[in-house]
């Protein structure tokens, strides 16, 4: 460029960069990520000292928190839980121990088996020998109240125990896990409508005072289920809340959920795709907006996410769509 002469590489190699004044890192406005809490000997903590090699909390899920943890020679000296905790073992076989009335225990925990602690309550001390993967799932005591609404227990205490081999509560969490370690891309209804089915199952199972809540055999009023349809379509492009559609018929979540799919033979979250996937196919018939951008417009978490989906439901790619449109 004329006015400017470039320097020679030896040249460059010999300058220094120009001291910056030290910078203290700013910490004022970085909020750290939510944690599964406990307390123990007095003393407020995380229930793991560990970061967790999976987490939920950047999804904000409402009355869950899931984390999925790694652990070696494992100890608990009582931890008192501050939110009812499941623990789930996903893999391999290890020694563990607890103290119950001054007596040690021991056992093997295998993949698949739970421990469960109401919140509040202290749990009994113990450890683990050995590596484990746990699946650990914290839900606030005011969602059994939230998903059951008249339907929940007076008071919610979940029975403490340990190695519960309950293949429910295994698919319900393998089925968060999964959808946590792929950035749950579902948005915040598919995993809130696990959270509903989980806490329901408990508080039908393992609490002291089980809920009467069955399998609802009526299907939705007429008038409800439109009102719903209505209120999906109108809403594709946002990430929908269980708790917001169960409002807008004036139903509890569990019943909601309940009700819709006997009614529909689909989940919420399952009819939301499909309808997504009814105005996709609508709009690459027009051929005015790109992929990238319907995928966007629609409320999926990205273009990938859409195209997984858009095939799964069509047996083709969106792009294989449009060309033969």
């Amino acid at each position: 460029m004329a006015g400017h002469r470039l320097l020679e590489p030896s040249t460059l190699s010999k300058m220094k960069p120009p001291l910056e004044p030290r910078r203290e890192p700013d910490n004022r406005n970085v909020v750290e990520p939510r944690r599964i809490g406990a307390v123990e000997n007095g003393r407020s903590l995380t229930a793991f000292a560990t970061a967790p090699a999976l987490s939920s909390a950047q999804s904000q899920l409402q009355g869950i928190l899931c984390e999925q943890h790694r652990l070696s020679h494992y100890a608990n000296e009582g931890k008192t839980y501050l939110n009812h905790h499941l623990c789930i073992h996903m893999a391999g076989m290890t020694p563990a121990y607890w103290y119950q009335n001054g007596r040690k225990h021991r056992t093997v925990l295998k993949p698949g088996g739970s421990h469960l602690a109401s919140a509040g309550r202290p749990t009994a001390p113990g450890g683990c020998k050995g590596s484990l993967d746990l699946l650990v799932i914290e839900l606030a005591p005011e969602m059994f109240t939230r998903v059951l609404q008249e339907e929940a227990p007076p008071v919610v205490e979940l029975r403490d125990q340990a190695c519960v081999r309950d293949m429910q509560i295994f698919s319900i969490g393998m089925a968060l896990q999964m959808e946590i370690s792929t950035g749950c891309p579902s948005g915040r209804l598919y995993s809130e409508l696990l959270g509903a089915s989980l806490t329901a199952y408990l508080a039908r199972h393992y609490c002291v005072r089980p809920a009467k809540v069955g399998e609802l055999k009526a299907v939705m009023p007429g008038s409800r289920l439109r009102r719903t349809i209505d209120y999906i379509e109108a809403n594709l492009s946002r990430d929908l809340r269980l708790d917001e559609m169960a409002d807008n018929v004036q139903m509890s979540p569990y019943t909601f959920g309940q009700l819709f799919r006997r009614s529909t033979g689909l989940t919420p979250h399952q009819y939301l795709l499909r309808a997504r996937i009814r105005e996709a196919k609508r709009l690459l018939r027009e051929g005015r907006s790109h992929i990238a951008d319907i995928s966007l417009q629609l409320g999926f978490s990205d273009q990938s996410h859409f195209t997984r989906v858009f095939h799964k439901l069509t047996g083709v790619t969106p792009k294989q769509f449009a060309l033969n449109c």
